[in-house]
This record gives structure tokens, sequence and C-alpha cells, in this order.
């Protein structure tokens, strides 16, 4: 999922990040 790297700071990413 590029689009959410490319999309701001958010702290969602922080989960995200976990996820993967």
């Amino acid at each position: 999922m590029q689009g959410l790297d490319r999309s701001p700071p958010l702290p969602a990413q922080e989960l995200q990040e976990d996820n993967w």
C-alpha cells in the first residue's frame, strides 16, 4: 500500500506499521 506511505504522518500509520 504505497498510497498510505505517501499520505501525511497520521496516527493510523503507526498501527499499520505494526500490522506490516
